[in-house]
């Protein structure tokens, strides 16, 4: 059984946010699992642990927004205006450290993996939404850093197995 210490464990929320929720699918509904990230939020502060709010977002020209070839263009801005809003029943807290990534994953290109690691956070918790837990992984940590990765039973859609990696 992984024990965890308060000391060095975060607790990563990823793509909680307004815009993103209704597309969210899985065996739990999406204020379900809202509340329940909310609750462990609570209980990580609580015991002093990071609690890391990780969403996507892009600037309001899109330079750098993700652009790969596509079947059917998606329409000019037609991102919903809450895009970026958390939903206040997550209790969102100004302790909390924001992490913005701007494609599918959390780690590649954003400055998660520091703020973890420097903290000394090396097991972490994930509250993910589906379009990011399903397809998003732990990676390997470049360097001897290793990551331990926890999933709650909460997430939307099945979490990604717990595992130990280093490189």
């Amino acid at each position: 059984m992984l024990e965890l210490n308060a000391k060095n464990t975060a607790l990563v929320v990823i793509d909680l946010q307004e815009g993103i929720l209704p597309f969210a699918g899985g065996p739990h509904r999406a204020d379900e699992v809202v509340a329940r990230a909310a609750r462990l939020a609570n209980k990580c502060r609580q015991q002093g642990s990071p609690v890391i709010m990780v969403r996507v977002g892009w600037s309001a020209d899109f330079a750098e927004a993700l652009k790969q070839p596509v079947d059917a263009q998606a329409g000019a801005h037609t991102l919903p205006e809450n895009l970026w809003t958390y939903p206040a029943t997550l209790g969102k807290q100004e302790s909390d450290i924001e992490v913005t990534k701007r494609q599918w994953g959390a780690f590649y290109g954003t400055d998660l993996e520091l703020q973890l690691r420097r903290r000394g956070s090396t097991p972490l918790f994930s509250a993910a939404s589906p379009p990011t837990s399903a397809s998003n992984p732990p990676p390997a940590m470049p360097g001897s850093w290793v990551l331990t990765w926890s999933s709650p039973k909460m997430p939307a859609a099945p979490p990604p197995p717990s595992s130990i990696r280093a490189v």
